[in-house]
């Protein structure tokens, strides 16, 4: 199920994405997701994300899309290999619930940091402005947000 919401301000747009369910498709897939750290997505890692729903940056694209990987309230940055390893593969065989976030940058913000999206795992609030400007610092971001 996805939902498109905006956040308090209306600056940008948050798809929140869950998945309870249709896991048993992912088996072949699986196997060779996370299997390195290059930010940029695997067409099986896109995969995998595209069944969770929702529609993903550039999935579809020639250029794989280029993602920063966070986890948890505070979205601490992580590897790919250990978001997908650790926080996505093992839930998919026991039909468990993921809660995954992601926020699409301006092109401004891809230009400056080369990073198509920001994915978090298991966040409540997801991201509020402040923490968005602070990732976007620790990317390499010195402009204004929108």
């Amino acid at each position: 199920m996805a939902t498109l919401l905006s956040d308090r301000t209306g600056l940008w747009a948050m798809l929140v994405l869950v998945c309870c369910g249709c896991t048993k498709a992912y088996a072949q897939c699986t196997d060779s997701v996370g299997m390195d750290d290059v930010p940029a997505l695997t067409r099986c890692e896109a995969e995998v994300l595209s069944r969770l729903g929702g529609t993903w940056p550039n999935v579809e694209g020639d250029e794989p899309p280029v993602l920063s990987f966070r986890n948890g309230n505070s979205a601490v940055k992580v590897d790919k290999s250990y978001f997908f390893q650790k926080i996505v593969v093992p839930r998919l065989p026991n039909d468990q619930f993921i809660a995954l976030n992601w926020y699409a940058l301006t092109v401004a913000e891809k230009q400056a940091t080369g990073v198509d999206a920001i994915v978090v795992a298991w966040s409540k609030i997801g991201l509020t402005e402040r923490r968005k400007r602070k990732i976007l610092r620790e990317l390499g971001y010195s402009g204004k947000t929108t």
